[in-house]
């Protein structure tokens, strides 16, 4: 993910949001028939936080999701995402279960066990820095929209640019000295 920007942008690329949408579909058409579904199942979730992470995506993603994927439910985009954000971590667990005798890759996993697989302890799913991002996002301007009135929300939010420019600076200062 980028540094310091608006949003993060996790694999974000140069494709355009028609182009990223064909490509979805034609790989989520393309999944319901492979024989090693988990790594498209991953190249997928990439073109998904792409398209997400898109430049004027920024609270229009359901909407684009149900308009432009129309074979795929919210819930089946967010786990191509999260086997993309985890990649790492599923390849990492695969490789300590390989023995001598029997290699385990991604290629010989359903999507299911994949999902298992990089679920914490306890059944929940592991929120990636990015959805903490999004959540914290969303409870601000929840929070904000409580306030009523135009003129209180304005102010707040006000305050709260302040707050997070210094934050911001701050943090950033803190990766210079370190």
């Amino acid at each position: 993910m980028s540094d310091v920007q608006q949003r993060p942008t996790a694999g974000i690329g140069s494709n355009s949001l028609p182009e990223l949408a064909s490509r979805i579909v034609r790989e989520h058409e393309a999944i319901q028939n492979a024989p090693h579904v988990v790594p498209r199942a991953i190249a997928l979730g990439k073109l998904l936080i792409e398209a997400k992470n898109h430049d004027g995506q920024y609270g229009k993603w359901a909407t684009w999701l149900k308009e432009n994927c129309k074979e795929m439910s919210d819930r089946t985009a967010q786990r191509y995402m999260d086997l993309a954000l985890n990649q790492k971590q599923l390849e990492e667990i695969l490789q300590e279960k390989s023995t001598s005798e029997k290699r385990h890759t991604v290629a010989c996993l359903t999507l299911n066990e994949a999902c298992r697989l990089i679920r914490p302890p306890g059944g929940g799913r592991q929120k990636s820095p990015h959805d903490k991002y999004v959540d914290a996002e969303d409870k601000l301007i929840e929070k904000l929209e409580l306030l009523g009135s135009a003129a209180a929300i304005s102010q707040a939010a006000e305050i709260t640019l302040k707050r997070l420019k210094a934050a911001v600076a701050g943090l950033a200062n803190q990766q210079v000295a370190a």
